[in-house]
């Protein structure tokens, strides 16, 4: 029985504290200093809004235990430029809607065989009708 109310106050104990601040886990890396962040475009679903996932390193104090929490951002992109599986930097910025404050500050690293299916749509109505078994040469 006293094991069991130990266990409970420890519960208590951790119940407010965020999941990577527990037990001796401790941030290791950080992307890019200040109110910009780097990260994968995983969806670009919405009109002029894109789902950016952000990384990041957590390693423990004493174990030197590694692992990788992801959190996924809704960033505005204006111009719909981006296509999934490029490297973004965004900024923080003023809320544009309920879950969306960031915006795309540039691509850094493009994704290459997406962004060429998107700039040559021929192409990609051509792979389009192979898949679906309607392509006559």
């Amino acid at each position: 029985m006293a094991q069991v109310k130990g266990m409970m106050l420890q519960m208590k104990k951790y119940k407010h504290v965020p999941r990577a601040r527990r037990k001796g886990w401790q941030m290791k890396h950080h992307q890019v200093k200040g109110s910009y962040l780097q990260g994968t475009v995983v969806g670009t679903f919405q009109n002029k809004t894109i789902r950016v996932a952000v990384d990041r390193l957590l390693v423990h104090q004493k174990y030197y235990a590694k692992k990788t929490l992801r959190t996924v951002l809704m960033v505005h992109d204006e111009l719909n430029e981006a296509v999934r599986g490029d490297k973004v930097i965004m900024q923080q910025t003023r809320r544009y809607s309920k879950k969306k404050f960031w915006h795309l500050h540039s691509i850094s690293e493009p994704y290459k065989p997406l962004r060429y299916l998107k700039e040559n749509p021929d192409v990609a109505d051509a792979i389009k009708k192979i898949e679906e078994g309607n392509y006559l040469p």
